[in-house]
């Protein structure tokens, strides 16, 4: 009646002694024999290691999720721009109609970058850019690569927004309590710097540079040896006459998961990872990066003549007079960081003490296309944004 049944037998005991001991003739059975240990060997590896294999790769998706997020918080300020390697630029001035004064004035150029020797026994300097100004459409991007295709140089293309982005966005950014001198109207205040950035955006609204105006603080012009200040004799509110104001373009403010915490003598001040600070080196200033920072390092502070080391010149807001570094630490953070857009060298404050931070802004795109010196460097679309800095009163 095709009826199967299903026994288990005692290990110790044949298939062949329970046929015997039922009364069956085993001549008359016919007996299939599987071996099912390998498969049930497969099983079990499957079975541990599955769940293994679904665990990591969980893990694997959730850090590179998280590694993603940082890299887009870290990389705001890095180059973006295109590479058109050497070689590959198949653009020349015969592929550009009209417009023959300013190709003659550009093959000037790719003389210059071809024989730069023969300029250099003249006295001539390389020279560091061309602006071309026009409207939209006549032939800026076209004559660029062009000049890049003549010379036959590496072509870095990028947009103008992209350039500005990078020019005043993220450079030392701070946490909200960090203090910032600001001058605006006359007035001068020594205020956290999130007190002052917050007013110009909404309660949620992040990664986004809010353009201000009137607005200056405290900078370093180390060719003019200005960073000064010093302690009014008839009172203690510290005076910043002499010091070197530099004009506040933007501000702007983005959240991190990490931070990095210098505990100095005198104070504190909080920080992200992608800027330097300023230490001194047997008698020398040098830009020295936070996670390389140590215990023992000496940051600048203020007030102090960075050359001059009379006794005159010692005098200071405080009664420590250096800013021994004595550990840091990187630690989670949640909440906001800031910055001054389109100030260098600006000055934040640590408790009673000044601290000097260096924003190092292009340096990802000029490092690049230095490694493939002679280059080219096309930034499209440049809006004026610190006239202060050149003699002209227009950009193109």
């Amino acid at each position: 009646d095709d009826t199967e049944f299903v026994s288990r037998k005692e290990p110790d005991v044949s298939f062949t002694e329970i046929l015997g001991s039922a009364g069956i003739e085993a001549a008359g059975v016919d007996i299939l024999i599987k071996d099912t240990s390998i498969s049930k060997a497969w099983l079990n590896i499957l079975g541990t290691l599955l769940p293994l294999g679904l665990m990591g790769l969980f893990l694997f998706f959730i850090f590179k999720q998280a590694r993603g997020a940082q890299d887009s918080i870290f990389s705001f300020g890095r180059s973006r721009a295109r590479l058109f390697a050497k070689g590959k630029q198949q653009v020349s001035f015969q592929d550009v109609a009209g417009v023959r004064e300013a190709k003659e004035e550009l093959e000037e150029v790719v003389d210059f970058l071809k024989n730069p020797a023969k300029y250099r026994k003249l006295g001539a300097r390389t020279p560091k850019g061309v602006l071309l100004i026009g409207p939209s459409g006549t032939g800026k991007t076209l004559l660029a690569k062009a000049l890049a295709g003549e010379a036959n140089v590496p072509f870095f293309s990028m947009a103008g927004s992209e350039f500005m982005e990078m020019l005043v966005g993220v450079g030392a950014s701070v946490t909200g309590d960090t203090p910032v001198l600001i001058k605006k109207d006359g007035k001068v205040e020594l205020l956290p710097i999130g007190e002052f950035v917050d007013q110009y955006y909404r309660a949620k609204e992040v990664d986004k540079i809010k353009k201000v105006m009137g607005v200056e603080t405290l900078g370093f012009q180390k060719a003019e040896n200005k960073f000064w200040g010093t302690k009014s004799k008839k009172s203690e509110k510290a005076v910043f006459e002499r010091s070197s104001w530099q004009s506040v373009q933007g501000v702007y403010r983005h959240k991190v998961k990490k931070i990095y915490e210098i505990s100095f003598l005198g104070g504190k001040i909080q920080t992200t990872g992608d800027h330097s600070v300023f230490v001194r080196t047997h008698g020398w200033i040098l830009p020295k990066k936070v996670a390389e920072l140590k215990a023992g390092d000496v940051l600048v502070n203020l007030p102090m003549n960075v050359r001059r080391w009379d006794k005159e010149q010692r005098k200071t807001i405080h009664k420590i007079k250096k800013c021994y570094v004595k550990k840091v630490i990187k630690k989670p953070f949640n909440g906001f960081v800031y910055d001054l857009c389109g100030v260098e060298n600006e000055a934040f404050f640590g408790g009673e003490k000044p601290i000097l931070l260096h924003n190092s802004r292009v340096r990802d795109l000029f490092s690049t296309a230095k490694k493939a010196s002679p280059a080219i460097i096309f930034i499209d679309e440049v809006e004026s944004i610190g006239r202060h800095r050149g003699l002209g009163g227009f950009a193109g």
